[in-house]
């Protein structure tokens, strides 16, 4: 087996294994990587640079040729190549709960992220629901504010808590609708829960949008006393409330643990569909 860069001249032979359907224009932040055996293409390859990190966008074996190290060494042979420009701090990839490849990537070296289950409902079904109106009124009665008007010392507090519990240095970064998202204050205006959501669900490596722009995603929901029980009317409510109001909105995406699924069934009374599960993976380059 041998392995050859993809270009303009061979892409041909490699493009039924490939995510592109023709030569990409960007071929300077594109490196393609092509598994040859006994004079057929076997297996492909690539990875996107960006800024200072280089996402695996596909790699694939024919099935004929499969557990024979060929995924192993289109990888091993990226990481090199990508590790050798001394520029880039990681590999990284986003992939569906691939079990095979969950162990590749482990077993090269990647530090595995488990990916969750992506839970959703439509809007009609929500308006339908038997807990609408009392979910509203019980919104009312509770001291929650939209995140953009969270100004002060406790947004300063919402911060820090956002940092500490998702471990990132800059809250800014965290892609969320402001408008949309809500938190719950104390009798001393202190932050004692919130429900993050955000327009569409992406890829957060590549921004690929995997459910166009008629969604919400309710990315993350938090509980300072660590009990959904003090916040449900919260979920329930400003989810609701906040989807139905915005025209372009159909379908409202779950990002959740079991728990806040039960809910939300309880709260439909009927099961949610299941959608997407991915898993993200990075290698780290720095240590080449």
């Amino acid at each position: 087996m041998t392995l050859t860069r993809i270009g303009e001249k061979n892409f041909a032979a490699f493009s039924g294994i490939l995510p592109y359907e023709k030569m990409p224009d960007d071929t300077e932040n594109i490196l393609m990587l092509g598994a040859i055996e006994e004079g057929v293409a076997c297996g492909a390859a690539a990875v996107r640079f960006e800024n200072d990190i280089a996402v695996l966008e596909s790699v694939y074996v024919d099935g004929e040729h499969r557990r024979r190290g060929i995924g192993r060494t289109l990888i091993t042979e990226l990481i090199d190549v990508a590790g050798e420009t001394g520029e880039l701090s990681a590999l990284c990839a986003d992939f569906s709960r691939d079990e095979a490849l969950h162990k590749l990537l482990e077993g090269i070296g990647f530090f595995v992220i488990p990916g969750d289950t992506l839970y959703y409902t439509g809007v009609s079904e929500l308006l339908e629901s038997r807990f609408l109106k009392k979910s509203l009124e019980h919104l009312k009665k509770q001291n929650i504010v939209s995140l953009d008007t969270l100004k002060g010392k406790a947004r300063r507090i919402f911060n820090n808590r956002l940092k500490e519990i998702l471990d990132v240095n800059d809250t800014e970064k965290i892609n969320v609708n402001e408008k949309l998202s809500r938190v719950k204050l104390d009798e001393k205006e202190s932050p004692v829960a919130f429900l993050l959501i955000s327009d569409v669900l992406t890829n957060p490596l590549s921004d690929k949008n995997y459910s166009g722009n008629k969604s919400v995603l309710v990315s993350f929901l938090y509980s300072e006393t660590g009990s959904y029980r003090d916040i449900q009317g919260l979920f329930a409510s400003a989810l609701t409330a906040e989807a139905v109001s915005k025209d372009n909105i159909e379908t409202v995406m779950f990002y959740s643990d079991d728990d806040v699924k039960d809910f939300v069934e309880d709260f439909l009374g009927k099961p949610l569909q299941e959608t997407i599960v991915s898993c993200q993976a990075v290698y780290d380059l720095t240590e080449k």
